[in-house]
């Protein structure tokens, strides 16, 4: 694979014909569950990050939509069904040089279900906000819990 200078940037590109590979990242979605006052993570099953703590998240499929793609990822990985709300957080993330991605975290209220890990979570559990595992899987999670107990705290009276 070839480089070509296109808008201002070096990108890939066939050193036969030209064509120019502009790589995208990855969208990924999840949900920041409330209830009763505390927030649902999973621990991880698989890597990056085997063992740590997460919201419920993973990769947009093709035919649905990111607030969808929130919603089917919690129920995957935890038994519950949600009702996605407002965007708590949306941020980048580059995780290795082939692995980069966009993830964006709604807020979401439980809606039915039995809490149950599966999927790629070895654990899912509720959390108090001010008291999450002490090991968060990813910077962009922890930036999406501290928005959230902004946001949280700004509706106590």
């Amino acid at each position: 694979m070839g480089e070509r200078v296109l808008f201002g940037r070096g990108r890939p590109a066939c050193p036969t014909c030209g064509h120019v590979v502009f790589l995208s990242p990855h969208p990924a979605a999840g949900c920041c569950v409330l209830h009763d006052g505390r927030v649902l993570m999973v621990r991880r099953r698989y890597n990056p990050a085997l063992g740590d703590w997460c919201f419920p998240a993973g990769y947009v499929e093709w035919d649905e939509t990111i607030e969808a793609a929130a919603a089917r990822e919690v129920e995957e990985e935890t038994g519950l069904q949600v009702e996605v709300g407002d965007l708590v957080s949306a941020a980048s993330y580059f995780e290795s040089p082939t692995r980069h991605g966009v993830i964006v975290l709604f807020e979401a209220r439980v809606l039915g279900g039995t809490l149950t890990p599966a999927d790629d979570a070895l654990e899912a559990a509720f959390f108090p906000l001010d008291a999450p595992p002490p090991n968060i899987a990813f910077e962009t999670h922890r930036l999406a819990l501290a928005r959230l107990r902004q946001r949280v705290a700004s509706r106590q009276p």
